[in-house]
């Protein structure tokens, strides 16, 4: 397997290949901000058994405050929680080839899941790959407490972004019919194409809501709307966004260049003739997000100067992108974060409306 993948997560889980045979699944971590509350701890599983979650949500009710100190510190000191996870996986550990796509293919479903519950909720979330084990655990006595009293100094850590001391808490019913189900759907996607943009736009959303990325969060939530608007502009036929073909775009570039040129005139021609060969970022925007989203409002949305700063989404997208401001630069920062909810929900917006017209885009779509 190393000899045909350098790729660490896939060669984590062929050391362990045959427990992942033995098991039937491969087991994964799902590790960030949500704190999935299930009392009994239940296993919840997908309709057709393909997936199983189950909370490890510490609860340090009743125990000693030295046990467990790195769980504790993790779900106290950090905001982080665990979910645990199966994915059935069928790998041929006499054909490594075979089984680097199945592995391949796992990895990207549990990359997805990981990615969709940030989507859902807009937690912060990782995943990491993980042995499933039946071990013997010999109980242990709390350890006997220290009751001299004395003081010590303590170098305590203060957060540097709000996000950071909030948690999110789902139950059951989440996990049951606001995550597993849209898993399941993406997954049924025909189109080969549109499923992987939509993963795409999901994992640069899912980077938008990771905590303490500074500007980077503003530049994913961005991404995951320019890689959609992109997407069917390219893809969507002229005529179903209402746009010239490659003919006539043809015929208005040399129209525009048939016309007489002056000094005062051709720097403006110029600028006219690319937008016509290639249209920019905000023309394929303004072009295909209102016919994904039925919305004609989404060119303000992006493109209309805030009143108060006298910057537009677009605006502070180029300013991140192009490295005119760093997360050193207080003022421009602020304006940011105030923008980051804004943005995060028109991205949800978009992307969901795509999901919800999968099937009429994948008719649609040109090959």
């Amino acid at each position: 397997m190393f000899n045909l993948t350098y790729d660490h997560v896939i060669n984590t889980y062929w050391q362990h290949a045959q427990e992942v045979v033995d098991n039937g699944f491969v087991a994964f971590i799902l590790r960030g901000s949500l704190s999935w509350e299930s009392p009994e701890r239940r296993r919840v599983t997908s309709a057709d058994g393909g997936l199983w979650l189950q909370s490890d949500l510490y609860d340090p009710v009743g125990r000693h405050m030295a046990e467990e100190p790195v769980r504790r510190h993790m779900r106290f000191d950090l905001n982080l929680s665990d979910i645990w996870g199966g994915l059935r996986t069928e790998i041929n550990l006499e054909n490594a080839q075979e089984a680097r796509g199945a592995l391949e293919l796992a990895v990207r479903d549990i990359s997805l899941l990981a990615n969709l519950v940030s989507f859902r909720t807009g937690a912060s979330m990782s995943w990491l790959p993980a042995r499933y084990l039946e071990m013997n655990v010999k109980p242990e006595q709390s350890p006997v407490s220290d009751l001299t009293p004395r003081k010590v100094w303590l170098c305590v850590p203060l957060s540097r972004y709000a996000e950071s001391h909030e948690g999110i808490s789902a139950e059951d019913k989440f996990i049951e019919e606001g995550l597993i189900p849209l898993f399941d759907l993406i997954r049924a996607i025909r189109n080969d194409k549109l499923a992987t943009v939509i993963r795409r736009a999901i994992a640069w959303h899912a980077g938008g809501n990771y905590l303490s990325s500074g500007l980077n969060r503003f530049v994913n939530l961005w991404e995951s709307i320019e890689l959609l608007g992109q997407f069917f502009y390219s893809k969507l036929k002229p005529n179903v966004l209402a746009l010239p073909s490659r003919e006539g775009r043809r015929k208005e570039l040399f129209a525009l260049l048939s016309g007489p040129s002056t000094l005062e005139n051709c720097w403006t021609a110029g600028e006219q003739a690319a937008q016509i060969v290639r249209p920019s970022i905000r023309r394929q925007l303004e072009a295909s997000l209102p016919f994904i989203t039925g919305d004609s409002t989404l060119g303000d949305s992006l493109f209309v100067s805030d009143p108060e700063n006298q910057k537009s989404m677009y605006d502070l997208r180029n300013d991140i992108a192009h490295g005119n401001y760093s997360d050193h630069d207080i003022a421009f920062t602020e304006v940011v974060h105030s923008k980051l909810y804004d943005i995060r929900e028109l991205s949800r917006r978009i992307i969901l409306a795509v999901l919800q017209r999968a099937d009429t885009l994948s008719d649609l779509l040109t090959h």
